[in-house]
Parts: C-alpha cells; sequence; structure tokens
C-alpha cells in the first residue's frame, strides 16, 4: 500500500511548484485575506481565536480559520459575516491497517502537508496576503506555510506558544542524558524554518528572549495572552448559577448544587502527562483535614487519557467532606463556573519554562484568584499575593488552599487578588492586540495592495 507514495509526493510537488502565478493572484477588488492555521482543534486553540476575531473586527480584511474541527469556536467567531472557518480532516488509517509507528508518522505527516497546502493555495478564490500559524506543532506547518509564502509571495508571521522541539523533549528524552535523533532533528528543523517568517510573536519576554538568542529570530514581539470577553470578572448571576447548577446535576458532573458547598476550587486540563495533578491528589488530605465540618467541591473540567486514573485515585483517598466533580464542559459555561469559584488551581509545569498557562490568565479574567505551579517564566503573570498564590510540591499547595478557603486572611486576601485582577484586565486583548499586532500585520496588507494584480494592470492598459 505505500509503493506509491513517492510518486505522488513526487507529482504533487512538481505540480504545485508548476503552478502559474495567475491562478495566485491577488485581487485589488476584494478585501486582504488573512488565514489563521491552527493545525489542532480550532475551538481548543482561544489565542488564534482571538487574533482571528480581531482580525475581522478591524473590517480590514477577510479572514479563514484553518484547522480542526473539535470543541465548538467561541460564538462571536463562529457567527462573524468576516470569517470563514476551513475545517481539515484528521489522518486515520482504517481499522483493519496496522502500521508501525513511523510509518505511521511519516503517513500522517505527508497527508497532513498535501492537505494544508492545498486549502491554503487553492479553496479561497485568491492567494493570501498574510498568513498566522500557531506552533507548536512546527512539524509541518512551519515548513508548509513557508512554502505556500515562497509560491504566493504572502507574508508569514509565526505566533510561538512554546518550543516544539522542548515539547517533545519532555516526552522522548525523560531520563536520558542526551537528546534523542528526533528531537535534534526537529531541533534543527524549527531553528531553520523560524528565520522564514516576516514577523513573529510569542507569549512572554522570556520566549523572545530566547528565540532571539538560540534560534537568532529577528523581529520578535511579545503579546501577553488576555483572557476573552466572555471572561468579565463578575460572580455568576445567582439565576445563571442555579440552571447552571440544575445543568450540571443532570448531566453527573457533580452530586450536589455548588451553592451548597462552603468552598468551590476549579482546575482544567487536557488529562496528560504534562500536568502532574498527583500534587493535587498528595495535597487533598491536609485540606481536608483542616476543613474539619466544612464541605468543598473540587471540580476538574476536561477530557483525557489521565482523567480516569485521577478519579479512582480520589476516591481511594476517602474525603468525607471534599467531593470531586469532573466533566467536559462547554467553553461558554467555564467563564460561569470560574464566577462562582472560590479559586483556580493550575499545575501547568511548562516544557520549555517559556510559556504562561492560558486557564491561569482566564482565571485572572474571572476575578478568580489563582493557585499555580512556579515556574521561571511565570512572574511575568503573577507572584506571590499578586493576583494568586504559587506552589512547588503538594505541601505548598495544601497550604495555598487553606490560606486562601479557611486562613485567617482568606477574605482580605480573596480582596487583594480581586484589586489585582481588576487593574490587571484594563489592559486587555483588545487594547493590546490594537497597540502590537495591528500596526504590524496593516503595513503587510498596505504593502501588498501596493503591488497590483495582472488582472487589475490589464483592466488600466
Amino acid at each position: 500500500m505505500f509503493t506509491y507514495i513517492p510518486e505522488i509526493l513526487s507529482f504533487a510537488t512538481g505540480f504545485l511548484l508548476l503552478v502559474p502565478r495567475v491562478l495566485l493572484r491577488r485581487s485589488a477588488d476584494v478585501k486582504s485575506l488573512v488565514q489563521v492555521v491552527v493545525l489542532g482543534d480550532v475551538g481548543h486553540s482561544p489565542r488564534m481565536q482571538y487574533h482571528a476575531l480581531s482580525l475581522a473586527e478591524s473590517e480590514r480584511v477577510r479572514v479563514e480559520v484553518i484547522g480542526y474541527k473539535g470543541s465548538r469556536p467561541i460564538d462571536s467567531l463562529v457567527n462573524h459575516q468576516g470569517v470563514r472557518i476551513r475545517y481539515l480532516r484528521r489522518f486515520q488509517l482504517p481499522e483493519w491497517v496496522h502500521a508501525p509507528f513511523v510509518i505511521y508518522g511519516f503517513m500522517k505527516t505527508v497527508f497532513d502537508s498535501l492537505q494544508l497546502l492545498f486549502t491554503l493555495l487553492f479553496t479561497s478564490g485568491s492567494s493570501s496576503d498574510v498568513i498566522m500559524i500557531q506552533t507548536p506543532p512546527a512539524v509541518p506547518t512551519m515548513a508548509v506555510c513557508v512554502f505556500a509564502r515562497l509560491i504566493t509571495g504572502a507574508k508569514l508571521i509565526f505566533d510561538f506558544h512554546n518550543i516544539t522541539y522542548m515539547h517533545l523533549g519532555s516526552r522522548l528524552d525523560v531520563g536520558k542524558s542526551k537528546p534523542s535523533v528526533l528531537v535534534t532533528c526537529v531541533k534543527m528543523y524549527e531553528k531553520l524554518f523560524s528565520k522564514f517568517a516576516t514577523h513573529s510573536l510569542c507569549v512572554t519576554q522570556s520566549m523572545k528572549s530566547f528565540l532571539e538568542a538560540d534560534f537568532g529570530v529577528c523581529s520578535v514581539t511579545t503579546l501577553y495572552d488576555k483572557p476573552g470577553p466572555q471572561f468579565t470578572g463578575k460572580i455568576t448571576d445567582p439565576k445563571v448559577r442555579a440552571d447552571l447548577e440544575d445543568r450540571f446535576i443532570r448531566e453527573g458532573f457533580v452530586k450536589g448544587k455548588l451553592s451548597s458547598y462552603n468552598h468551590v476550587i476549579v482546575s482544567s486540563t487536557s488529562w496528560t502527562r504534562d500536568e502532574d495533578f498527583s500534587l493535587v491528589l498528595d495535597a487533598l488530605p491536609m485540606w481536608s483535614k483542616s476543613l474539619s465540618t466544612q464541605k468543598a467541591l473540587l471540580f476538574i473540567t476536561g477530557k483525557g487519557e489521565m482523567k480516569d486514573d485521577f478519579v479512582s485515585k480520589f476516591k481511594l483517598l476517602n474525603l468525607g467532606n471534599i467531593d470531586l466533580g469532573t466533566g467536559w464542559i462547554a467553553a461558554a459555561d467555564y467563564p460561569l463556573i470560574l464566577g462562582c469559584a472560590d479559586a483556580g488551581i493550575s499545575v501547568h509545569t511548562s516544557t520549555s519554562g517559556l510559556d504562561l498557562p492560558m486557564k491561569a490568565v482566564d482565571m485572572l479574567g474571572s476575578d478568580c484568584p489563582v493557585i499555580a505551579y512556579k515556574f521561571p517564566a511565570l512572574t511575568e503573570l503573577l507572584r506571590d499575593g499578586e493576583g494568586g498564590l504559587t506552589f512547588t510540591n503538594a505541601h505548598e499547595l495544601a497550604e495555598c488552599l487553606i490560606s486562601i478557603t479557611i486562613g485567617s486572611d482568606a477574605e482580605k486576601m480573596k480582596k487583594k487578588f480581586e484589586f489585582f485582577s481588576s487593574n490587571w484586565r484594563k489592559r486587555n486583548w483588545k487594547i493590546e492586540w490594537n497597540e502590537k499586532v495591528w500596526p504590524i500585520i496593516d503595513s503587510m496588507i498596505s504593502g501588498a495592495k501596493k503591488t497590483p494584480s495582472r488582472q487589475a494592470r490589464r483592466r488600466n492598459i
């Protein structure tokens, strides 16, 4: 079944290289086109959704979001007339085919590359003026978008959320003294293609410094993550809360109403090995003992491979005054549950130490005090006593939970956190994006429009 793969690749590459530029011309009669590429679940990529929505709201461009279907994107993006979402097909072999991982990985990369390239070049009626991509994943997104740029002349923006080779190494090189060959190859690939970007964005100053020093990337702008407009910083309205409680009970997410608990703690996760929720399990007994007769709810939203293991271990703890609630809740319900919570937990440890947890950003956007695992770049978002508390082990996490729920200064602490959050929210996504990103894109599309298409030149003859 693999016999024809080389021929297919050769034909596809040759065809694309020989495509006449007249088929890829820009039209002077329509708005500029910006393609936002997420080689992942579009609905699970809030930052790229906010990029797309901000672009559409400028009314200067048409926006295409390209990625996989999964979680529903935010309603304001789905319903916007200036945005079109193009969903890619996920690569999947028939059940009767059992290919080795290396072969499967190769086939998936080829499939994703050709599908993405075809979508970028041929599905929009005109070529893109700007292509903005989320990375990770860098493979094959970077190479494909660089190739599309070489064909169309589009400007290219990489938005670094993390470093791909570091993320890969955290899975493949655990306990090894040297990086594996695959991780080394991905590092070389990422370092090479990152230089092809017209401009790059990243999520922290730490990451900006790394990209400039280690990758040699020029023109990097730090754009901090900010919560979307759905995170209002308001306590959830009692009527809305009652409806939320009823639905959660019907769906089996929780045993009782949120209002029946003295304390509600919220977290979110993809239930992967990247987040060590064993820290939470180890901290709960100490917190439970301090609660005495008070009742608490730990609600964790998300779905993934490690969820069942966590639930089983929680049951073994047999904590009579702490209930566990879990469930994959709708995006619209997440701000509401944060608006009901006393605090939120983030055990995001960062595979690179250079990014920031988006969940902590959303918590701050909801005036929900953050209890976050401490790593170097986190100080760019919050410090102990400013917006939340930090921990590095289970004992410290337990102390944080005690301080913020039943500590003698709990109420005073919450008010201080709310004051920090309200000031922090003043520099919202719209302000940051309009100041830092729009001028970059505006100059790109203005430059593109100065070069008329062949069709326009013919009309002027």
